[in-house]
């Protein structure tokens, strides 16, 4: 696999070059005025589907902001992922809601926001993040059982699943 630099706005690909597109947790950090953009470059290089998964709504961005402020609050290092967070309101669905014909798109839910606003919490303890990571070493299927069960409404995360029909 080659490394590529480039803007999403502008990815240096022939039309439908991959199968399948992916951007996972990039467009929270991408400009608004620029998001449709970047969503119209994914589609435009793949053939078949795109995936696109973020924190989604203003729900999602209030748990960031408290989760900022915790940091904060207890003088520990925020993250630089948190900090970015803040740059710009987080996006929601109507990204996808003038979408060339041709395309569909599938919407699920991804980490119950309450759930999300714990384990962060609970992450700015390195013992717990130790214990999560032997765990998912250890017993990585009763962990994923586990997450999928928090997959539910009001999520902290989106993923739109776009199809080209063929």
């Amino acid at each position: 696999m080659q490394a590529v630099k480039s803007s999403g706005a502008r990815l240096p690909f022939a039309d439908k070059s991959f199968d399948a597109v992916i951007a996972s947790d990039v467009m929270e950090h991408v400009k608004p005025e620029s998001r449709r953009c970047v969503i119209k470059e994914a589609l435009r290089v793949s053939r078949k589907v795109v995936v696109v998964g973020y924190p989604s709504g203003s729900k999602a961005f209030a748990a960031d902001q408290e989760l900022r402020a915790r940091y904060l609050k207890r003088k520990k290092a925020v993250p630089v992922w948190l900090n970015e967070h803040m740059m710009y309101p987080f996006p929601n669905g109507d990204l996808f809601s003038e979408l060339d014909a041709g395309w569909t798109v599938r919407k699920i839910p991804n980490e119950d926001i309450v759930f999300h606003q714990r384990l962060m919490r609970l992450e700015m303890y390195s013992l717990f993040s130790k214990i999560l990571s032997l765990g998912l070493r250890v017993m990585p299927g009763l962990i994923e059982r586990f997450l999928k069960r928090k997959d539910r409404e009001p999520s902290y995360r989106k993923i739109f699943v776009l199809s080209r029909q063929s």
